[in-house]
Formats: C-alpha cells, sequence, structure tokens
C-alpha cells in the first residue's frame, strides 16, 4: 500500500506544494519524505477564479519504456513496408543503398537501418520484391 500511495500522491503533493496551496514544514528538499508534514496555506490567493496546477509525471521504468518502444515499431512496421512497396513500384529496380535512402527521405519518424533491411528480406519472402541474378545489391519489384 505504501509504493502505491507514493506512486498516486507524491506527485500530486509536489504539484500543490510547487504552486503554493500547500505548505511543507520541513523543506528538506526536492523529494518528499515519509516524515513530512502540510498544511493548507490559509493566505494563498491567485488573480484567476480557477487554477491550473500542472501534474508531475511520473517516470517510465526501463521496461515500461522498452515495452513502449516495442509497441511502436511493431506499429510503424506496416508503414515501412508500404514505404518500400510504393518505392519500388515506382522505379520497378532498385540498388540497395537507393531504396534505403529513398525510405529515409520519405519517412517521417526515425527508422533504423537494420529494421529497413529485415522488412526488405520479409518482402523478398512474400515475393514483393526479388534480387537480381547477378547483382545481389539490386532489387526488383514484382507485379
Amino acid at each position: 500500500q505504501a509504493l502505491v500511495f507514493s506512486q498516486v500522491c507524491y506527485p500530486c503533493l509536489t504539484s500543490l506544494t510547487q504552486a503554493r496551496v500547500l505548505k511543507r514544514r520541513n523543506k528538506g528538499g526536492k523529494d518528499i519524505l515519509d516524515t513530512d508534514v502540510f498544511t493548507v496555506n490559509e493566505d494563498f490567493q491567485h488573480k484567476h477564479f480557477r487554477v491550473k496546477i500542472n501534474g508531475m509525471q511520473m517516470k517510465e521504468t526501463a521496461e515500461e519504456a522498452k515495452g513502449t518502444n516495442d509497441k511502436v515499431l511493431t506499429d510503424r512496421v506496416h508503414a515501412v513496408d508500404a514505404c518500400l512497396v510504393r518505392t519500388m513500384k515506382s522505379r520497378k529496380s532498385l540498388v540497395h543503398s537507393e531504396l534505403i535512402s529513398s525510405v529515409f527521405t520519405q519517412l517521417k519518424f526515425p527508422v533504423e537501418t537494420a529494421d529497413i533491411k529485415k522488412r526488405i528480406e520479409i518482402l523478398i519472402e512474400r515475393e514483393y520484391f526479388r534480387r537480381d541474378d547477378e547483382q545481389q545489391n539490386l532489387y526488383h519489384y514484382v507485379a
């Protein structure tokens, strides 16, 4: 229960203290301790009828950030595939480096070269593209 309290209430207490709605008796630093005592600031006044207090953002753990990044990458796979197919469909044949640079210029989000290479290999397996018989770095669009 203490962990849930600290995750939910500490950011709210920090926001209310920074907005001077609450007073903190022992000012030990920025972090709120279990021993801190808060009182309502009776002298608090603001020129507006309503006061907007910004909530503190919870820090994302490393595994949550990794999970979020994985979900984003799986969502972007379709955009990368569509960009590759669109480029190859318009050009019919393209060298690997030109295909990669074309994808980088068309996509609005950052993408790794390794991810594009994986998507090219998958599209070759699904028979959207094929490699040239003589030049391994040349791709042909299969209609």
